[in-house]
């Protein structure tokens, strides 16, 4: 999933369901240490979090990171799924928070498998 600026592209949410997926985000788990983590991501370089499946790391530090104005001038945020269909559940999950259509400010962005003999570090 890779969002941008772009949010104002493609809404297709009316605002009733987005108001209730707001208040949603609200009871989530990550939600209580937001200015926190905004806070941290401000003073790292590199940051671990860590939480229970379901606590909404996934789905909303990227929104988070967007709100904040960290998509602004082009720039993204890229969070990475081990499995295709996470990935699309996650990038659907978001866009339907964010009220906009899948593939404007969310987008699904596919990477090839590292060949065996190269290493990544």
């Amino acid at each position: 999933m890779i969002a941008n600026g772009n949010v104002d592209v493609g809404k297709v949410q009316p605002s009733h369901q987005l108001d209730k997926l707001r208040e949603e985000r609200k009871t989530l788990p990550i939600y209580s240490f937001r200015e926190r983590l905004l806070q941290d991501v401000e003073k790292n370089q590199v940051l671990i979090i860590v939480g229970e499946t379901g606590s909404g790391k996934t789905t909303q530090i990227p929104q988070y990171l967007h709100e904040a104005g960290y998509t602004k001038g082009g720039k993204k945020i890229g969070c990475t799924q081990p499995r295709r269909i996470a990935a699309m559940s996650v990038a659907a999950r978001v866009s339907q928070e964010m009220g906009v259509k899948l593939g404007h400010a969310v987008v699904i962005s596919s990477v090839s498998r590292i060949a065996p003999r190269r290493r990544l570090f």
